[in-house]
């Protein structure tokens, strides 16, 4: 028997390689992760709650096309929720990166790189680094999707720069 605050922050942390791409998501993932969120919602413990909340919205973003959709609204709705409780505000650039891949999703990829400039810029202006490759390797993502000469040596910069700045 474990804390359930604890259970499901180590829950969250459990997934949080998903957007490195260093774990898949299935269906009994995304079941424990959903397990986890109705154990912080009974305990009322916020950092449980956003943690949980983030790791669900993340690994419905990944688990494919019939879920992204509600992935991207449960992020979006905890990234309004953070700003307007100004509670757990260091997540909020993970919230932006989403909400910038979601505009791309939709065909808005002049829109989206600008947004994922704006956040990688603050990423590393602030040196909060922890999801300094995330913003990265979605940054090169999106630049390669519109793909013009350069897009490219823009994300072969974006490259040098995290790999400069991480050592």
């Amino acid at each position: 028997h474990i804390d359930p605050v604890y259970r499901a922050t180590v829950i969250a942390y459990k997934y949080i390689g998903i957007p490195r791409g260093v774990q898949l998501v299935d269906d009994a993932a995304l079941a424990e992760i959903e397990e986890a969120l109705q154990i912080a919602v009974q305990t009322t413990d916020d950092i449980a709650l956003v943690l949980v909340n983030l790791a669900l919205g993340v690994a419905l973003v990944h688990h494919g096309p019939a879920s992204r959709q509600r992935g991207y609204e449960v992020l979006a709705r905890l990234r309004e929720s953070c700003v307007e409780q100004n509670y757990g505000m260091n997540a909020v650039p993970m919230f932006d990166l989403y909400g910038a891949r979601r505009m791309a999703e939709s065909g808005d990829l002049d829109g989206a790189i600008d947004r994922l400039r704006a956040v990688s810029g603050d990423i590393y202006d602030t040196r909060n680094l922890g999801n300094s490759d995330i913003a990265t390797a979605m940054l090169v993502e999106t630049l390669l999707e519109r793909g013009t000469d350069d897009d490219l040596i823009e994300a072969e910069a974006a490259i040098d720069t995290m790999m400069t700045t991480l050592g």
